[in-house]
């Protein structure tokens, strides 16, 4: 989802201190997040709640962009503030978007996009629009994440009830177990185990999404390099511990479904 004017909230050294904690380890249970910033458990799970109500931080559950053959792009379009502010609200709001960002001078719009199959309607949207200056369109080829070794290309079958964890989980990636056995109909150990295993299998990693503005000069920055066809792999990889990491193919010349 994109983020909108300025912190709803002011953050002291000790909000910063839990941002950073999470932004290093998403899943950190309040007991070790207490340790590392200095603070009792019970204080840090209640500043951790006022800065998920406050949206300045959302934890989800993510699998690959590319995960079972789906369809990923990434796409940058240049247009007036106005313009592309009122398009980052009505793409966040569609399935197939994963992320939005709008640069800081308002004058471009940044988004993730994925797809079963076929093109997006999202995608088209952007790409006809008849306000916008300049889109760039690349399909995704890889992705690096933070969480060390994840797969596109699951060694298992994953039933009814590992998708249906996923699907709880990429809205909200630190539900308690209790909360997820509930509306899963499972009992809690069942829970905790299977999830355990998205994990190991390298199906399933966490990751947090900061308000930019949260951390000052340690907000996103998304930097953008032109490299010869082949080369991604070697050059991308050294970025993995970089927050979303990722190497698309030159963009195309045409919209990838024309």
């Amino acid at each position: 989802m994109p983020r909108r004017g300025p912190l709803r909230i002011h953050l002291d050294p000790v909000d910063r201190a839990v941002l950073l904690a999470l932004d290093a380890d998403p899943g950190i249970s309040v007991t070790d997040l207490g340790a590392q910033v200095g603070v009792s458990a019970r204080t840090a799970a209640r500043r951790l709640e006022r800065l998920r109500a406050a949206d300045v931080v959302q934890v989800r559950g993510r699998t690959l962009p590319t995960f079972e053959g789906t369809l990923a792009h990434l796409v940058r379009v240049h247009g007036r503030p106005a313009v592309l502010a009122r398009m980052a609200s009505a793409v966040a709001s569609r399935p197939s978007s994963r992320w939005v960002r709008l640069s800081e001078d308002r004058t471009e719009l940044m988004c993730g996009l994925v797809s079963v199959e076929g093109p997006d309607p999202a995608l088209e949207q952007l790409v006809d629009h008849d306000e916008v200056r300049e889109v760039h369109v690349a399909s995704l080829l890889q992705v690096w994440p933070r969480a060390g070794t994840v797969v596109d290309r699951p060694s298992r079958d994953l039933d009814d009830r590992d998708r249906a964890l996923l699907t709880l989980l990429s809205t909200d990636g630190r539900l308690p177990t209790s909360t997820l056995a509930l509306r899963l109909g499972m009992d809690s150990s069942t829970v905790s185990r299977r999830r355990r295993r998205l994990i190991e299998d390298g199906i399933l990693y966490l990751e947090a999404d900061l308000h930019p503005a949260a951390l000052d000069a340690l907000g996103d920055a998304m930097v953008w390099l032109s490299i010869p066809r082949g080369g991604s792999p070697q050059r991308g990889r050294p970025c993995g511990p970089i927050r979303r990491c990722g190497s698309p193919p030159p963009p195309p010349a045409r919209p990838p479904w024309s």
